[in-house]
């Protein structure tokens, strides 16, 4: 059973290590992209990026806990 278990958490942490984006969100403008991203961090953060490609990603939150987008304003 330990055995059983200990395989179990394994393949739980390599499946929660999988990068996956969560709720992708464009403001109203159209300048920017953000979402949520799981599994290259510890939790899921917020990133942002501007939709021209002129600046690399930004992490906008480092928690505990996992964030997701709820809205994103116009500008």
């Amino acid at each position: 059973m330990i055995d059983d278990q200990k395989s179990f958490d394994d393949l739980a942490k390599i499946w929660s290590s999988y990068p996956t984006i969560w709720t992708p969100s464009v403001s109203g403008d159209g300048k920017w992209l953000v979402w949520a991203w799981a599994g290259i961090t510890e939790t899921a953060n917020i990133w942002m990026i501007s939709t021209d490609g002129s600046s690399k990603p930004q992490m906008l939150t480092n928690g505990d806990d996992h964030y997701r987008v709820a809205d994103i304003s116009h500008d």
